[in-house]
């Protein structure tokens, strides 16, 4: 049985905002086919904001922290990961140094609880990535890149986000699609100057037959990551695309996306520390910078071990982190007449994929890591390199080798709402009514074993050889699970699907001058599915050679005699109230309260 933690969020927030002179103006509340493209500057007042909020509105007129970054401060930005396009953003704390994905992602206020983004939601064209943010080896940004078929980033810190989005109280970053409505498309290639990498982006949109737009684009690329793994560790793409029908009074529009990309996923590296605890200095050890190499090597490029069934299977280190993502979804909006208003999204997500990265434990000089785990008077032995046979002296580290099958990572979501504005005479009262429902599968086998390598450029690994002269590893791999850790949870097979429903309903009242607005949010779920743990195996033979060698002798196995339930519910209740003052045609002031919570999944 799992237990269900909800983390609840109260805060409230005053400020001032300040747009240039002449450019204040008010929009009208109904969301258009395509809203107006954001400036590239985050601040811009003026811009018309969608994400988060009942009704379309200027930044100036907002009464929550938003913030959009346009598709050319990005560009200006040269974001080597989407981790650190998040830099742009006020207010977002994003941890960027494993890669291409898995950042630990913070909103100001709120701490970094666990790994990704607990608080926070990533979204793609106003629905979630993942429902929840901080799925293990599963975040959010694992599953989304950025190319030239982004217009903007939207982003909301707090405030209404509690209350327009599940599982997020933190706030929402959504990463909003070009959609053809300007005939137009480029074509950019971009090589890495101290690293061999070569990426191309594409896209291309337009209108056509009247009352039809397109837009279609991608990248592909190919070479090493930003540390010198010895070998190119980033290969895939993605290749997305969207077509739209204009009605009178509406659109709907079809769109898709196919994502296929290989990353290398950069875990914690051996540094040297001196100092304090309050006054650290770290640095490099011999031979090894934690600021440039990495425990990816040419000399350690598979893991062949057993699968979430304990069959056999062999895994390719180059895939580091490897999402496949195939996404179907459908939009649309309608203005139905009498100040009524429907807007339905969905989409349907199958994910899945591998993530795979060395673990540094614990780094040592050979002779004290060869007794630590061989005994007296053991050593270590070269098992791949251009010296294998050979005794190794120099510095070594104990590495568990993350290995995680990402079986299926998929979800479907669905937001329908209905809006309707009242009033005349620059008073007007917007009253919109939601209804919000997903569903998420965590289907993972984490089977992760243990080795021993050089610390080192092109690391090679290392055989531990007792004294006697028996070699306990196989080419590196000294034990199938993780015997350091006491192996207590990192051989498990888990396949839950957790389901989210959650009506709401929000009021605007609008003045010109001054607004007030006010939402609620009732999220109902459930979680059904089986976990299975660790299972010590003696005398295995995991490589079905007919001969138990001596990492052969004790096996951490999935516990498929043993499935334990996972069965719980939870519900909570959500709600936000902001009020915003025009001081002037350039000067506004806001403040809000709101309170939010999200449920845990495998975390």
């Amino acid at each position: 049985m799992h237990t269900l933690r909800l983390h609840a969020l109260a805060c409230a927030v005053v400020s001032c905002l300040c747009a240039p002179a002449a450019l204040a103006q008010d929009t009208a509340a109904a969301a258009p086919a395509t809203p107006p493209a954001a400036d590239s500057a985050a601040v811009n007042l003026d811009s018309v904001f969608v994400t988060g909020t009942s009704t379309a509105t200027t930044k100036l007129k907002s009464s929550v922290s938003v913030s959009t970054v346009g598709a050319e401060a990005i560009e200006q930005s040269a974001p080597r990961s989407t981790a650190e396009i998040f830099r742009n953003i006020p207010g977002i704390r994003s941890e960027s140094s494993g890669g291409e994905g898995n950042a630990n992602i913070a909103v100001r206020g709120l701490p970094v609880a666990s790994g990704g983004a607990k608080f926070l939601q990533l979204q793609e064209d106003g629905l979630p990535v993942m429902e929840f943010g901080d799925i293990a080896f599963g975040n959010s940004d694992i599953f989304l890149r950025s190319d030239f078929t982004l217009d903007r980033i939207e982003a909301i810190r707090g405030g209404s986000a509690s209350t327009f989005t599940s599982n997020a109280p933190g706030g929402i970053i959504n990463f909003i699609s070009k959609t053809g409505d300007t005939a137009g498309g480029s074509v950019g290639v971009s090589r890495g100057l101290d690293y061999d990498n070569t990426r191309i982006d594409f896209d291309y949109g337009a209108p056509f037959a009247e009352q039809w737009q397109f837009n279609i684009g991608g990248f592909f690329r190919q070479g090493d990551g930003i540390r010198d793994a010895g070998y190119g560790t980033d290969q895939g793409g993605q290749l997305k695309a969207n077509l739209t029908r204009l009605f009178e009074n509406g659109y709907v529009r079809l769109y898709g996306k196919y994502l296929n990309d290989r990353a290398a996923a950069y875990l914690p590296a051996p540094t040297s520390v001196r100092g304090s605890d309050g006054s650290p200095d770290l640095g490099r050890l011999p031979g090894f910078d934690p600021g440039r190499d990495t425990l990816y090597s040419p000399n350690f490029r598979s893991d062949i071990g057993l699968d979430g069934n304990n069959g056999p299977r062999s895994t390719n280190l180059s895939d580091g982190m490897h999402p496949i993502s195939r996404t179907l979804g459908a939009e649309a909006w309608f203005d139905l007449g009498n100040g009524w208003n429907l807007s339905e999204k969905f989409r349907i997500a199958d994910n899945s994929g591998r993530f795979v990265s060395p673990f540094p434990v614990e780094a040592s000089d050979a002779a004290t890591l060869a007794a630590a785990i061989g005994g007296s008077g053991a050593q270590l032995i070269q098992a791949t390199g251009p010296q294998v046979g050979q005794a190794y002296s120099g510095l070594a580290v104990r590495t568990h080798l993350f290995n995680v099958a990402i079986n299926d990572l998929g979800n479907v979501v669905n937001d329908l709402s209905v809006s309707r504005e009242f009033g005349g005479d620059g008073r007007t009262l917007n009253l919109r009514m939601g209804y919000y429902t997903s569903r998420q599968t965590i289907d993972m086998d984490w089977t992760w074993d243990s080795y021993v390598q050089s610390l080192g450029r092109e690391s090679r690994l290392l055989n531990v050889v007792d004294a006697n002269g028996t070699s306990l590893s196989r080419g590196g791999l000294y034990a199938y699970g993780t015997p350091f850790w006491g192996d207590c949870c990192v051989t498990r097979s888990y396949d839950v699907r957790y389901d989210v429903n959650a009506p709401y309903v929000a009021l605007t009242f609008d003045s010109g001058k001054f607004s007030v607005d006010g939402s609620l949010r009732y999220d109902m779920g459930d979680a059904r599915g089986s976990y299975n743990g660790t299972a010590i195996a003696q005398n295995l033979d995991v490589n079905g050679d007919g001969v138990i060698q001596p990492v052969e002798q004790r096996v951490a196995t999935v516990d498929t005699a043993n499935s334990r339930p996972v069965n719980y519910d939870w519900n909570y209740l959500s709600y936000s109230l902001g009020g915003n003052y025009l001081i002037t045609d350039d000067l506004g002031a806001f403040a809000r309260i709101s309170r939010g919570a999200r449920a845990n999944a495998d975390r």
